[in-house]
């Protein structure tokens, strides 16, 4: 379902990761939760950014649209 999440978007047409949401983690790779949402105004405009934590512990921010698609079959060593 993370598919269906990406593919909302807000009036403005930035890209949107719902709460909860699960992707992949950006360090090790794991699953990791999405677990805030928050807009940071750029010059190009708008950018929607997400903070997530995987299983690992691991913490990122980075733009909703970078967020890496969750992996299939669990988690991985890292």
């Amino acid at each position: 379902m993370a598919d269906k999440g990406r593919a909302l978007a807000d009036r403005a047409g930035v890209p949107r990761v719902a709460l909860g949401e699960l992707v992949g983690c950006p360090e090790c790779g794991g699953p990791a939760e999405v677990v805030d949402e928050f807009v940071l105004t750029a010059t190009d405009g708008p950018i929607r950014h997400v903070k997530v934590q995987c299983l690992h512990r691991h913490w990122s921010v980075l733009p909703a649209d970078r967020c890496p698609p969750a992996p299939l079959g669990g988690t991985t060593a890292g």
